[in-house]
């Protein structure tokens, strides 16, 4: 998992070996130096730019979610941890598949096949992605999603 850009942001399905309450840092750490551990296993993972990622930000802030770096009692969060670690549990499932549905519709039915994205409205150049890459991206998120479990959760590693 060292392989990808300090520019994206990687989400990795992944399956607890046994029960556990909520991942340590020390956890968290094996899993992205060796790319496995002994208490997981890696199910499904993909990358999203941080310009993508930018661009649905505040949205993102209604998805429950847990930072493991805090201590228990505030760990249970909202959004995504930029610059750090992220847990998404069977809690966040359909908060995440209903964002990523309502986008994928509105893509659909976007007639342009380059889509120029701004995260600010004073700005003048966005990115521009291809339509096709952003269903694909959807699409790939929404399956790691899909297979979400009490065993199975999403980690997300910031930049």
């Amino acid at each position: 998992m060292k392989n990808y850009k300090s520019t994206d942001h990687v989400f990795v399905l992944v399956r607890a070996n046994i029960h556990i309450a909520v991942p340590t840092d020390e956890e968290f750490m094996e899993l992205w130096e060796n790319g496995h551990s002994s208490i997981y296993s890696i199910l499904g993972m993909t990358e999203v730019s941080d310009d993508l990622l930018g661009y649905f930000y505040d949205i993102s802030k209604f998805i429950p979610s847990e930072n493991p770096c805090y201590a228990e009692y505030e760990r249970h969060q909202f959004g995504i941890n930029e610059g750090g670690l992220t847990l998404f549990t069977e809690r966040s499932k359909d908060c995440i598949l209903g964002m990523l549905e309502g986008w994928n519709r509105i893509l659909l039915a976007c007639p342009q096949d380059t889509i120029n994205l701004r995260l600010y409205l004073n700005e003048r150049n966005g990115v521009n992605f291809e339509k096709k890459f952003l269903l694909d991206k959807f699409q790939k998120l929404m399956e790691l999603a899909r297979q979400m479990n009490p065993n199975q959760f999403i980690f997300h590693y910031g930049i």
